[in-house]
């Protein structure tokens, strides 16, 4: 093989294993969202961290040391998520009903690692226009 090709055919095999890698570090990197039917179901894979959508039950939000206790309901309020979360709470934490989640489920409860919630201006704006 002459020498271009053979350093066109080591540039061809880099780009695709640098592609490959990419793909797939963004695969495992976004979260797969599940709704709170289906964890309390066991239908998700438990060997990564993904997210719940949900509503938050007011009622249930318990401070216990630095760690936060609350559940996520599913939107017909039929079903409810432990949640324990460990670290800083967003600022608009229990002005709004609608939060996702993102951690993994243990034995008996949700372990939350981020608390994501709706961008408070849609809500704004929605009060503007009423």
């Amino acid at each position: 093989m002459a020498p271009r090709n053979l350093i066109i055919f080591t540039l061809v095999i880099v780009i695709l294993i640098a592609g490959g890698l990419l793909i797939n570090s963004f695969g495992e990197s976004s979260p797969y969202y599940y709704t709170v039917g289906e964890v309390l179901a066991g239908d998700f894979k438990v060997e990564r961290n993904f997210r719940v959508a949900g509503l938050l039950n007011f009622n249930s939000v318990e401070r216990e040391g630095d760690k936060l206790h609350f559940q996520v309901m599913d939107t017909a309020r039929e079903n409810s998520l432990p949640v324990i979360y460990q670290g800083d709470i967003p600022e608009e934490f229990g002005e709004q009903p609608e939060l996702i989640v993102e951690g993994s489920y243990q034995q008996d409860h949700f372990q939350a690692e981020k608390i994501l919630l709706q961008c408070p201006s849609r809500y704004q704006e929605k009060l503007k226009e009423e």
